[in-house]
């Protein structure tokens, strides 16, 4: 046999640092196998219930999550909330800590209410699917929906609309009996713009035509604002089928009757003042009650021709129309609406206001719009053929717009108009026009802004930020306070989990071959640090600058990479006649892994690589420039709030040395570089993480 050779204190450091880095490897190896992820989910507006891949099954609890463990890889998040449409997110399930967040979209609600009894119980239909008897409260997606009520006897309500997430639709149904059964009735008064009901239900103001009225006897009522002094008017009046009947009322009382004289480019043209035949043009009127009154004039072979006038009383108006030769086969097109002068464009060319009458649409189908400012615009088709004028009667609604609220405080509650409109975050829709915002929070002064919202356009997005009162209780405060407290306390320097902002570390260290160093680090950022060092053995002093970034997925782990850079200076040596002063140049790229025990401490595993350019003058030997890998370990321990302790070992792996590093003993010649350096100091923090 032969004799073993005792192996030297450096190879028994270097074994040593070997295992312990399989062991930590081992261990991160082990929490990245693991079948499960940690991860957050959220989602707006909170309390939706999560499913994973399948609604069938546990569901996995309610918005917001924390910590939730999900297995690897790719899966769909499925969201369910009353009154919002299910939602379906597909994630890919690999980091920790991750927070995924989904937006779900407010259903749209359509109430379908009766008008009179003669809708009460009719069958609903939305998109053609029975969705029960009037009245019917529902919920739909946003989108375009065909509402359609219908009964026997009875002409079928049929209306497209364009519901938007979060919008309440509510539509009064008045079922009309068959056309064969209708008639039509003009209402005028001596003054213009006065409220029009016919059987309580509001029809417009006058001048006004309403159509399709069931034939038999009905209640007319005009209803003057109080503030004009004019009295209120009320008529029974008998509608005959296919008939149009007059109402003239008589508002101003005493008022001396006015005359009214009509000339038309056509003799012998027949004379319709407010849809009443008064004679060929030229056509007199002797008397007739003072206010604004709808004349026509119409000829075989001629475009009927109309003008509104107002009479004054006690004198006369004289007004002349003119007749074109009617275009073959122009079609007439009658347009009202319950909004008096609202403007009326036909396939995209504005055509004037309603009540509006056209005697010159060209033959086939034209696309109308009605539009009012403050109202959403409503769009109807027109078949316009020899049969018969194409008659349109719209009912516009005031228009809404979409809004999205979000504040800066947990528990607010969203007020409109002094009105609860709920939690905060908030999304839907609001009617058209001027509002005032207020956004709550116990412990925050309100936050209140007057809008101006405009429907059709984006959904507005309003950020609520919420100021302390000064209110919120201690056991708040004194929770704050000890959550930065134990982040503060628990704070190392060597770890890959950057130090807690505003929290800054001095070290002060000994080992070899430095002898002495100190370092300052301070934290900026939640994922960054920076710091700035020096250190020395006496041949060299290096100053050094670090930036280190890192993410702590979860409390026990953290991964990181950190930048150094910097250089040193030594005295000055004579060679060949001449003075040189020891220089060195460096950077160095570490990876850093580490494990976190609470506010104990933490035990980390370091992989990097070096480069240093040094001059040396003792050894002749010129600059020289090395690059080194080197692996270690650290162990930082938590002694107080303010103090830590700490151990580094740090190896180099490849077969190269510095030989700066060598002689630490000035001895001016080439001495093995040890390739491990081990340093313990203790540490220092100050400062508080920011609230």
């Amino acid at each position: 046999g032969g004799t073993m050779r005792p192996r030297s204190r450096a190879g028994v450091w270097r074994v040593r640092l070997i295992a312990m880095t399989a062991s930590l490897l081992a261990l991160a190896g082990t929490a990245s196998a693991q079948k499960t992820i940690a991860v957050n989910i959220e989602s707006t507006p909170p309390g939706a219930v999560v499913y994973l891949d399948s609604t069938e099954g546990s569901s996995l609890g309610k918005t917001p999550m924390e910590k939730v463990r999900l297995p690897a890889g790719s899966h769909t998040l499925i969201f369910v909330h009353e009154g919002y449409d299910e939602g379906r997110l597909p994630v890919d399930i690999r980091r920790w800590n991750h927070t995924y967040r989904f937006t779900l979209a407010a259903l749209a609600t359509v109430e379908v209410q009766a008008a009179d009894p003669s809708a009460t119980g009719a069958e609903v239909r939305i998109d053609g699917e029975p969705a029960g008897e009037v009245p019917v409260h529902t919920t739909v997606k946003p989108g375009r929906h065909l509402i359609q009520v219908g009964r026997k006897g009875y002409a079928t309500f049929s209306r497209w609309v364009e519901l938007r997430s979060g919008q309440v639709y509510t539509v009064p149904i008045l079922l009309k009996p068959a056309a064969a059964e209708t008639g039509s009735l003009l209402v005028t008064s001596d003054v213009p713009g006065v409220p029009v009901y016919i059987d309580g239900e509001p029809h417009g103001v006058t001048p006004t035509v309403v159509m399709a009225l069931s034939a038999g006897a009905h209640h007319v009522e005009l209803r003057p604002e109080a503030s004009s002094g004019l009295p209120p008017f009320a008529q029974e009046v008998q509608v005959s089928a296919g008939q149009r009947e007059t109402v003239q009322a008589t508002l101003r009382q005493g008022a001396q009757p006015g005359r009214l004289r009509v000339l038309a480019n056509i003799a012998g043209a027949e004379i319709y003042v407010d849809g009443t035949l008064v004679g060929g043009a030229p056509a007199s009127v002797d008397s007739i009650a003072p206010g604004e009154h709808v004349v026509e004039a119409r000829a075989a072979g001629y475009a009927p021709a109309e003008q509104r006038v107002d009479v004054a009383a006690g004198q006369q108006r004289v007004i002349s129309l003119r007749l074109d030769t009617a275009e073959e086969g122009a079609g007439t097109v009658s347009v009202r609406s319950s909004v008096p002068g609202a403007t009326v464009t036909i396939d995209g060319q504005p055509r004037g206001q309603t009540p509006l009458r056209l005697t010159d649409v060209a033959p086939g189908t034209h696309e109308i719009i009605v539009s009012a400012p403050g109202y959403a615009p409503v769009r109807r088709t027109c078949q316009v053929d020899g049969a018969g004028p194409c008659d349109i009667d719209v009912q516009l609604e005031a228009g809404e717009a979409a809004l999205r609220v979000v504040a800066d405080a947990d528990g607010a509650e969203l007020f409109v108009d002094g009105t609860d409109r709920g939690p905060v975050p908030w999304e839907g829709s609001l009617p058209e026009g001027p509002h005032l915002l207020e956004v709550r929070a116990a412990g925050y002064r309100a936050y209140a802004e007057r809008i101006d919202l405009r429907s059709g356009g984006p959904t507005r997005v309003i950020e609520a930020r919420l100021a302390d009162d000064g209110t919120r209780s201690e056991a708040a405060r004194a929770e704050r306070d000890a959550r930065a407290r134990k982040r503060a306390r628990s704070a190392v320097t060597h770890s890959a989990a950057p130090l807690p902002v505003n929290v800054a570390a001095v070290d002060l260290s000994t080992g070899w071959p430095w002898i002495a160093g100190a370092d300052l680090s301070v934290g900026v950022l939640d994922m960054l640090d920076l710091g700035v060092g020096a250190r020395t053995f006496g041949v060299l002093t290096e100053f050094e600058g670090r930036v280190k970034a890192g993410w702590r997925p979860i409390d026990q782990i953290s991964f990181g990479g950190q930048l150094r850079f910097g250089g040193g200076v030594g005295p000055k040596r004579t060679r060949g006649g001449s003075q040189e002063k020891v220089n060195t140049a460096f950077f160095a790229l570490e990876g850093i892994g580490s494990l976190h025990f609470s506010s104990l401490g933490a035990l980390s595993v370091i992989l990097g690589f070096e480069f240093h350019s040094d001059r040396y003058p003792p050894l002749g030997t010129g600059r020289e420039n090395v690059g080194l890998v080197r692996l270690g370990g650290s162990l930082d321990i938590v002694l107080s709030a303010r103090t830590n302790f700490f151990l580094q070992v740090v190896g180099v792996l490849n077969d190269k040395t510095r030989p700066v590093m060598g002689d630490v003993l000035w001895l001016g010649k080439r001495v093995g570089d040890s390739r491990i350096y081990g340093t313990l100091g203790v540490t220092y923090k100050f400062g508080e993480e920011a609230p």
